[in-house]
């Protein structure tokens, strides 16, 4: 019985050894999962065709006007030098003050737009026609409308501004016109026509700087034509009462050999001011030449204000 019931429980065990042995036999190997299908955006479709940006229609500029009011035509000046012909019962002439640029107060060009700014050329043309030229014209800048074949009163140059002059001369450091410098402006009185007619017409200068920002200029009238320009050759003024009559017809001769470094008694120079009249006198093409010189009016008389131009004549 007993040789039974151990036969039995061995025959049992070997069944259970064999269903775990089977249970525990290695794991069966999972199937791969494929992984989810990617989610592609599709690319915008594609052209053959490039693409021209859009451009606006473009316009040919408009060329820079020309300041001033036309007096001669350009048609009527010849290609050189001089471009118009000189009638000696008709000399193109100007007269202005020049400062002396060596020194100061008028090394400084704020002060000389003060002093230029200050002066009513209307009312000396009017004053200088009445007791000594016959139609004298207000001016702005040095070259008579005859000979630039432009009038540029008014259009350049510096123009008949009180409040404008008193603000100039604060910039350049005088709030208080007392603390200016005493100056003086020197004239002579060689080839006046009427007595008295230069200190008549420098008084009224005066006055003006005296009315408008309350500076007191001197005046000293030389006595004769040699001492007078003596005195500039030394450099021994202040302002001057300066005038010029036309050689022959083109603004060369009253910028270029007037007013280029070396040419004049004020001690202007200016490297740009010489380029533009050097190159004007080397041009052929009378609109062209004329531009240079209306650019260096521009310099001379508005931007360094070497010169206050006060009238033009044409006897």
């Amino acid at each position: 019985m007993d040789t039974v019931k151990c036969r039995l429980g061995l025959v049992i065990g070997m069944l259970l050894a064999s269903t775990l042995f089977a249970s525990c036999g290695p794991a069966p190997t999972p199937s791969p999962t494929a992984p989810p299908p990617a989610t592609v955006t599709p690319a915008p479709p594609t052209s053959t065709a490039t693409l021209v940006p859009t451009v606006p229609p473009t316009s040919t500029p408009e060329p820079t006007p020309i300041p001033g009011v036309e007096v001669v035509p350009i048609s009527e000046f010849d290609r050189g030098i001089p471009w118009l012909a000189l009638d000696q019962s008709a000399v193109p002439q100007v007269i202005y003050y020049g400062f002396n640029l060596r020194h100061a107060p008028f090394d400084d060009p704020l002060v000389r737009k003060a002093f230029a700014a200050a002066v009513d050329r209307e009312a000396l043309a009017d004053l200088a026609s009445s007791i000594l030229h016959k139609a004298a014209r207000a001016a702005t800048t040095i070259t008579p409308p005859e000979v630039l074949g432009r009038d540029l009163y008014g259009a350049v140059g510096i123009p008949f501004d009180p409040a404008k002059a008193r603000d100039y001369l604060t910039q350049a450091g005088y709030p208080d016109p007392g603390t200016f410098p005493e100056v003086t402006l020197v004239l002579n009185r060689s080839g006046e026509r009427a007595p008295g007619a230069y200190v008549r017409l420098a008084d009224a200068t005066v006055a003006m700087w005296k009315e408008h920002f309350g500076v007191t200029v001197k005046l000293r009238v030389m006595s004769t034509w040699g001492a007078y320009t003596q005195l500039l050759h030394n450099g021994s003024f202040d302002i001057a009462r300066l005038g010029w009559a036309a050689d022959y017809v083109d603004p060369s001769n009253f910028l270029r050999d007037t007013f280029r470094t070396g040419n004049n008694s004020i001690g202007f120079s200016n490297s740009s001011f010489d380029s533009l009249v050097d190159r004007a006198a080397n041009r052929e093409d009378p609109s062209e030449r004329q531009r240079f010189y209306i650019r260096a009016e521009q310099i001379l008389c508005q931007e360094e204000v070497a010169v206050i131009p006060l009238y033009h004549l044409l006897p």
